[in-house]
C-alpha cells in the first residue's frame, strides 16, 4: 500500500502540469481607448508642501513610471493626482528626472 503511494507520488511528479514557454506567457499590454492624460501632480503626505508636476510614462494597477517636468526632491511617500484619481504609494527608485511608485 504504502509503495503503490509512493509510486504514485513520483508518477504526479513527473507527470505534472507542463510549464508553458516564455512567448506564451508574455503579457500583452492593451491601449487604452480615447484620450489619457499624460500629466500628474505629486502631493506629499506632509501639508505645506510643494505640489510636483511630472508626467506619467507608464501606469500599471500596481504602480507608475514618471517623469518630472523640472529639478525637484521626490518624498519616500506621496499621492498621485492623475486624471482625477488619487492614489496613494511610495517612490520605488529613481534615476535622473524618471522615476517610479508603487501603489
Amino acid at each position: 500500500m504504502r509503495g503503490e503511494l509512493r509510486q504514485q507520488k513520483a508518477t504526479m511528479r513527473s507527470n505534472g502540469p507542463k510549464q508553458s514557454a516564455p512567448e506564451e506567457r508574455r503579457a500583452v499590454r492593451v491601449s487604452p481607448s480615447g484620450l489619457v492624460s499624460k500629466t500628474a501632480k505629486i502631493f506629499a503626505e506632509q501639508k505645506g508642501s510643494p505640489v510636483i508636476d511630472c508626467y506619467v510614462i507608464d501606469l500599471s494597477p500596481g504602480g507608475a513610471c514618471l517623469e518630472l517636468a523640472r529639478d525637484a526632491e521626490i518624498p519616500q511617500r506621496f499621492v498621485l493626482l492623475h486624471g482625477g484619481v488619487k492614489k496613494k504609494g511610495r517612490l520605488a527608485w529613481k534615476k535622473g528626472y524618471r522615476f517610479a511608485m508603487v501603489f
